[in-house]
């Protein structure tokens, strides 16, 4: 099944259609019952009408000469009905049908005819003129013939025309279907805003999720199974929120805990006489220190700061290269609205891998269409096949041999992750075409830079 547009993939578009096209099957289906109440009306009142006018015309020419009998035939005749009187019948037996017999039953009904024979055929008779025969709104002939008391014949021939809706039909019957269509619409559109605006509601709240747990809650509206099902959202986001504090605390905890052992170890630590070992032992404290400050790091990530400031990308990022003594590039002042410390940290971890993990580490910023692009890039070895999405996991490394010379516990990308998600943003890794990795983060910009 092929992908539907944009327009006509939206539940709203698609109900609104369905109920029009319900309308149209219903009209349709509406004109053909009408036509075939109508077809069955019109036989039984043609008939009727066929017999009153055969008895009618044998009670006017029996008994006229036959000069007077030519004229009153010639004169009873019209377009559709042809009467006649000849010295053989038109029809010669009555045709085998139940309507057939009934026509002539009605006929001997109301007048003592000698002999009477009718048919009704779906076509013209074959003595039936040449624009008979070929019209093709001739759809039935009833044809009668009654004997009259001189011996000749009564012929009576009348056609009867196929029913067409005229042109004023097919305008009246398309202006009504179209103003129901309007009408039902209109009180469908408002109806059905009811019902998506909480489904829209929802998923906006969903995206928005991902900015943090908790960040989000959505108006308990609408029918009762979406009320059911925003209430069952934001119990969702509640324990989410909680089981996060609860992690938040735990990390952080664990950090600071760590700290004080790591102190006293390193007080004791300068006091060891060998200097090979004494160094050693140093690095391998910095390596723990610097692992216990990214875990509290992790777990203050946007909580220990305001994110409504207005920050200026570019003299941020200009700072940070400068520091780390990497190439620079930037489209001038952007600004965005965040939290300076936390966006400087986020982006320091990244330029900070560049420098561990690559050569070359550069940066750009350039902004388009209402959006700040930050790009990192290095040219270092590659990843190889690791998936790079498993690096933005907290505590997972594409260094696996988590050697002291690259150093860190895994959480910087998380960590940045975090902070460009609490922003409104979002965050990338790709691999380049000089073998390194490239890093591009986005960033709404709700100011004119």
């Amino acid at each position: 099944m092929k992908r539907l547009g944009p327009f006509f993939s939206k539940l709203g578009t698609q109900l609104i259609v369905l109920l029009g096209v319900s309308i149209l099957i219903s009209f349709v289906v509406a004109m053909i019952a009408t036509t075939l109440f109508q077809r069955a009306n019109d036989q039984s009142s043609r008939d009727q009408s066929a017999a009153s006018r055969v008895v009618e015309l044998f009670q006017a020419l029996d008994g006229l000469s036959e000069t007077e009998r030519s004229a009153v035939s010639k004169a009873a005749s019209n377009r559709t009905t042809t009467i006649s009187v000849s010295q053989t019948p038109s029809v010669i037996e009555t045709a085998d049908s139940e309507r057939s017999r009934a026509l002539v039953a009605r006929v001997r009904e109301d007048v003592r005819i000698q002999s009477v024979t009718g048919s009704i055929l779906s076509r013209a008779l074959p003595n039936a003129s040449i624009d008979d025969r070929n019209s093709a709104r001739s759809r039935e002939v009833i044809a009668i013939s009654a004997e009259l008391s001189d011996g000749t014949w009564l012929n009576f021939r009348s056609r009867a025309p196929q029913r067409w809706y005229t042109n004023s039909d097919l305008k009246f019957i398309t202006s009504i279907f179209f103003l129901t269509v309007a009408s039902v619409s209109i009180v469908s559109g408002l109806f059905v805003g009811r019902i998506i605006a909480p489904v829209k509601a929802l998923s906006a709240a969903a995206r928005s999720s991902m900015s943090g747990p908790g960040s989000t809650k959505v108006k308990e509206s609408g029918p009762s199974e979406l009320r059911d099902a925003a209430r069952a959202f934001n119990s969702m986001q509640d324990e989410i929120e909680r089981f996060d504090s609860e992690r938040k605390r735990t990390v952080a905890a664990l950090g600071h805990d760590l700290r004080t052992p790591l102190t006293s170890l390193r007080i004791s630590v300068e006091d060891i006489g060998e200097d090979d070992l004494r160094d050693r032992m140093i690095r391998n404290l910095e390596e723990l220190t610097r692992m216990a400050d990214g875990l509290v790091n992790f777990a203050h990530v946007g909580v220990e700061e305001d994110l409504t400031d207005k920050v200026e990308l570019s003299a941020l990022i200009a700072t940070i290269c400068a520091d780390a003594n990497i190439p620079f590039k930037s489209c001038g002042e952007t600004y965005v609205v965040g939290g300076q410390v936390s966006l400087a940290r986020a982006l320091r971890n990244i330029t900070d891998n560049a420098i561990k993990y690559g050569e070359n580490a550069r940066a750009e910023l350039r902004s388009s269409k209402g959006i700040a692009h930050i790009t990192v890039s290095d040219e270092g070895q590659g990843l190889g096949t690791v998936d790079l999405e498993s690096l933005f996991q907290p505590f997972v490394r594409g260094d696996s041999s988590r050697n002291l010379e690259t150093g860190g516990a895994g959480l910087g990308l998380s960590t940045s992750r975090r902070v460009v998600q609490a922003h409104d943003g979002s965050i990338h890794l790709a691999r380049n075409e000089a073998g390194g990795l490239t890093v591009e983060i986005r960033f709404p910009l709700p100011f004119l830079s």
